[in-house]
């Protein structure tokens, strides 16, 4: 991921996250029943999605660190 600037604009965070966590799930399949890793990923990138939007800025540099390492997680 690119570097980011200071001012953190939380809109375009969310829409860049959201096209990287579907582009990287989509080998995944599309399953996401309860109990599949799949479904585990998506409840954990919703809880960091809903913290960028609506939480302080002041967050986000943490967030996107969770979310790095969410990312590792699909590997």
């Amino acid at each position: 991921m690119n570097q980011i600037s200071q001012t953190f604009d939380s809109t375009q965070i969310s829409k860049r996250l959201s096209y990287e966590f579907r582009e990287k799930t989509k080998k995944l399949g599309n399953k996401n029943e309860k109990g599949t890793k799949l479904y585990e990923l998506q409840v954990e990138f919703s809880h960091i999605l809903n913290e960028i939007q609506r939480g302080p800025s002041f967050f986000i540099p943490k967030l996107l660190s969770d979310y790095q390492n969410l990312i590792k997680k699909i590997g």
